[in-house]
């Protein structure tokens, strides 16, 4: 997946009865995310990859996507936000530092920005075969851990009275947009990308298809539209195991409800 992003959902929330995690399950849970982003850095440092492919960053990345610790099943109300951004936030730092490894040594001196657009892009596919390992595991707990967002974000855009929904709160509503695209984007293309394995790519078809009707939610109508005939198209081709997943994000995509955060402008 080329592109998953963050999806700036904190610019929205501002400043403003959870079982799980426990506070001691997201002491944990943010260790381990702070320890895997320190060994990345170093790996970074000495722009070796073969650092990152060791028994602990093996725990260390399950441990980040485990998600009977830290998500639970049902929904959140806009109270429980800020908690579950900050564990949606591990995994997010983690999988966009994985696919941006060794950037600046990748970045050509003096580029300007279409070829720089370019160098990423081809960095961040290079990479995502790198650490497909690692992001099979990420990417699908981050799509579920993202969805489970839009539900009380919508709430609490909805609370808001029109002068607190800030030039920054907006700002950050059409960037999530954008995140959203992205990674419809970057999954639809890596179905048919050889260079993944099946293992990764179902993994990644899988989450995206059961968090969709979610994440399809923030997306405006015409941007919806064309995603769902790029899906149709995908599934009408793919395989039977990539089928019935590209069968379901058509179908979220399909809808023409649009409300919550879809209806801001």
């Amino acid at each position: 997946m080329k592109r998953l992003v963050s999806l700036v959902f904190v610019a929205l929330w501002g400043s403003a009865a959870f079982c799980a995690p426990s506070p001691a399950d997201l002491v944990a849970y943010k260790d381990a995310g702070a320890r895997l982003m320190a060994l990345i850095e170093a790996a970074q440092e000495k722009g070796e990859i073969s650092r990152l492919k060791t028994p602990e960053v093996v725990a260390l990345v399950r441990s980040v996507s485990e998600e009977s610790k830290v998500l639970r099943t049902n929904s959140y109300a806009a109270s429980e936000l800020g908690t579950l951004l900050d564990i949606c936030d591990v995994a997010n730092r983690a999988s966009v530092s994985l696919m941006l490894f060794g950037l600046k040594a990748h970045l050509s001196p003096g580029a300007n920005e279409q070829q720089m657009q370019a160098q990423m892009v081809a960095l961040m596919t290079s990479n995502t075969v790198a650490f497909q390992d690692e992001l099979k595991e990420l990417q699908p707990f981050l799509l579920r851990c993202l969805a489970k967002e839009v539900r009380p974000m919508s709430q609490f855009v909805a609370s808001l009275k029109p002068a607190e929904f800030t030039d920054v709160r907006r700002q950050g509503l059409t960037q999530a947009r954008s995140g959203m695209l992205q990674i419809y984007a970057g999954a639809l293309q890596a179905t048919t990308d050889a260079r993944y394995s099946n293992e990764y790519r179902l993994a990644l078809l899988a989450a995206l298809a059961e968090s969709s009707d979610s994440l399809a939610s923030v997306i405006e109508l015409p941007v919806r539209r064309q995603l769902h005939e790029t899906a149709r198209v995908a599934a009408a081709k793919a395989a039977a195991p990539y089928r019935r997943h590209l069968d379901r994000i058509a179908g979220s995509l399909s809808s023409e409800v649009c409300d919550g955060l879809c209806a801001i402008r």
